[in-house]
């Protein structure tokens, strides 16, 4: 078992060094900060459409902040986070504005850049017409947004229903002080819904559910190590500003972009390895029959 391990992962990291995922992660974490603005930007047209349903709208947007940057290293977090809370304060309206469709668009560059990796690493060429793909790509961005706020809106719920609760069973009290960890499993179940759904639909050809489980919890696994490692690194022997000025912030928060990007193509790229391995076997299966 450990000896099949081994050669999976030697094998992804062939695969990851003989191809263009490099350069490829550069472009995923370009696009993602990119694209984070146009996401938020039609995030709060949603809030701002939806807040004569919802109250507390100011609440939502607060922890929007909070749930997008839960786990980064506070000096790649903070200069990104600081501009996001400035277009969070800007109210908008008109879901359906030809500014809010464009913004749309845009946010769905995201979605497009990670196709692209995904469809190299498991060997398909795309044949889904344009206007297919970018409506594909649209409509995960929609329905993420909707995930997200509903999200959101738990988040904002839950101490209170908890604190309500607590006046009636006393016990609940100390489920009220670990309202973080029910946001870090909040986090996580909507990273790994997402993770799931990349890798199930935005390639190209089919992929069982089990065959991209072991490339989604290698994702999340390294993003908590990355994260950490990362943390460690800045507080430790990092002198961004040194060479950056005033750029720093942000080049920190690309750089660690480009890790997490690097760590999800790697994560397809075992999801690869297993599928390219179970193939050769079953050919070796048929061949001696």
């Amino acid at each position: 078992m450990i000896r099949t391990v081994f050669d999976i992962f030697r094998q992804a990291i062939r695969r990851f060094n003989n191809s263009d995922d490099w350069a490829l992660a550069s472009h995923v974490a370009l696009s993602v900060l990119f694209g984070l603005f146009p996401f938020v930007i039609f995030f709060t047209i949603l809030i701002g459409w939806a807040s004569r349903w919802l109250y507390g709208a100011d609440a939502i947007a607060d922890q929007a902040v909070l749930f997008l940057f839960d786990g980064w290293p506070e000096a790649a977090a903070e200069p990104i986070a600081a501009e996001i809370r400035n277009v969070l304060g800007v109210p908008r309206k008109g879901l359906l504005t030809l500014s809010a469709l464009l913004t749309l668009i845009l946010a769905s560059n995201v979605i497009e850049a990670l196709r692209v990796p995904l469809n190299r690493t498991y060997g398909f060429k795309d044949k889904r017409s344009y206007l297919r793909l970018r409506f594909q790509s649209i409509g995960f961005i929609i329905i993420g947004s909707l995930g997200f706020l509903t999200t959101l809106l738990l988040l904002v719920l839950a101490p209170v229903v908890l604190t309500v609760a607590g006046h009636y069973v006393p016990n609940l009290a100390s489920q009220v002080d670990g309202f973080q960890l029910f946001r870090i499993a909040a986090a996580a179940t909507v990273l790994a819904l997402c993770l799931l759904a990349f890798h199930r639909w935005l390639p190209a050809g089919r992929r069982r559910w089990r065959t991209i489980f072991p490339g989604v919890v290698f994702t999340m696994v390294g993003f908590v190590v990355a994260s950490s490692l990362f943390g460690a690194y800045l507080d430790g022997f990092a002198r961004y500003a040194d060479t950056y000025a005033g750029l720093a912030g942000f080049m920190i928060g690309i750089f660690y972009l480009y890790c997490l990007a690097a760590i999800f193509i790697f994560g397809a790229e075992i999801n690869a390895a297993i599928i390219e391995r179970r193939n050769a076997s079953k050919a070796n299966q048929a061949a001696n029959i």
